[in-house]
């Protein structure tokens, strides 16, 4: 192949014209099997990006050097022109935001489920002592069973979808969790 033909290829042509076994799985993304292991079943995915950059991960865990080695490629060949971008500082900005945000969200989803797991055993426990013990209970206790009703409803609204009612009843389980 000539080096003009090559040079006018996008970086994901001249990438999948290397691999064995791709199969189209949507707009701008394929899979194939991994030249940098016994690939009985197609683990790698390519990926072009919007800025025409190519994307690869192997699902069996070898890394994009290993691959392109197996290939006979460098890193420079994953990107437009040979040549690859630096991000800069706003672009390395916004990646790091966006990172501090999804790990605030996960916190924030595993503190409510969390929550939502110990005040169901409350209100299984509050229940059953009702059940068994019925009006014999101690003042403590039928405090407790008076504030089940409202333990439901914060129960209930701890999965919600909207994240400020689910900080609102996180914030009210904290009376019955701590």
């Amino acid at each position: 192949m000539s080096t003009a033909i090559v040079a006018q290829q996008r970086p994901v042509e001249r990438i999948l014209s290397h691999l064995q076994g791709v199969r189209r799985t949507g707009e701008g993304r394929w899979v194939a099997r991994c030249p940098a292991h016994n690939d009985e079943h197609p683990s790698l995915s390519v990926r072009e990006a919007p800025d025409g950059k190519v994307l690869l991960r192997c699902w069996a865990g070898c890394d994009t050097a290993a691959v392109l080695a197996a290939l006979g490629l460098r890193w420079s060949d994953l990107f437009p022109d040979g040549k690859r971008r630096p991000r800069t500082a706003r672009e390395c900005n916004a990646a790091s935001e966006e990172a501090v945000v999804r790990f605030v969200a996960s916190r924030f989803d595993e503190a409510c489920r969390e929550a939502y797991e110990r005040l169901a055993v409350i209100c299984c426990a509050v229940g059953h002592v009702f059940a068994v013990y019925g009006l014999d209970i101690t003042e403590a206790e039928a405090a407790w069973v008076r504030e089940l009703p409202h333990m439901e409803y914060v129960l209930d609204r701890l999965m919600a979808e909207d994240p400020e009612e689910r900080l609102a009843r996180l914030e009210e389980a904290r009376q019955w969790l701590i």
